[in-house]
């Protein structure tokens, strides 16, 4: 039986939001991916960038969390 998802979060980290990340399990943060996966959390990427602050924001406002 699927365990039903406990919210979602964010991650942020600095990087060029015109580059496609698909999955924090393909980057440098894939253990921290990989811990809040394991606890039933649903894991999103927040690439941000000065250029892209009104975006990224928006994306934060709806989450549940954010790990800066």
């Amino acid at each position: 039986m699927a365990r039903k998802p406990l919210g979602r979060i964010a991650v942020v980290f600095r990087g060029d939001r015109t580059i496609p990340v698909g999955t924090l399990a393909n980057t440098r943060l894939a253990p921290v991916y990989d811990a809040l996966s394991e606890v039933g959390l649903t894991v999103e990427a927040a690439v941000y960038s000065d250029e892209a602050a009104d975006e990224v924001r928006a994306q934060l406002v709806g989450v549940d969390g954010v790990l800066v």
